[in-house]
């Protein structure tokens, strides 16, 4: 008959456990920052495109008031939304 020595074995489970959920954390970690870091830059492309449609929709003698020549909106959108509108 043979006998098995079961502390030895869960011994050895435990750490081998603790590794695969370990890894298996990090993982998961790492996914989610990479979901949350996509979102932020979505979110950033679609603010910044929303302020280019706004100031596309403004008069040329508006955007003469307020310095901007049409040929920079794109470049002075992503500067609002970067810049002075914080991302909010």
């Amino acid at each position: 008959m043979k006998h098995t020595n079961s502390t030895h074995q869960s011994s050895i489970f435990w750490p081998l456990s603790q590794d695969a959920i370990g890894g298996a954390w990090s993982t998961l970690s790492l996914w989610a920052s990479t979901v949350r870091k996509t979102a932020a830059r979505c979110m950033i492309r679609l603010k910044t495109a929303r302020m280019q449609a706004a100031l596309s929709r403004l008069t040329d003698d508006q955007l003469k008031q307020i310095d901007l020549k049409r040929s920079n909106i794109a470049q002075h959108a992503k500067y609002l939304i970067a810049y002075e509108y914080d991302g909010l």
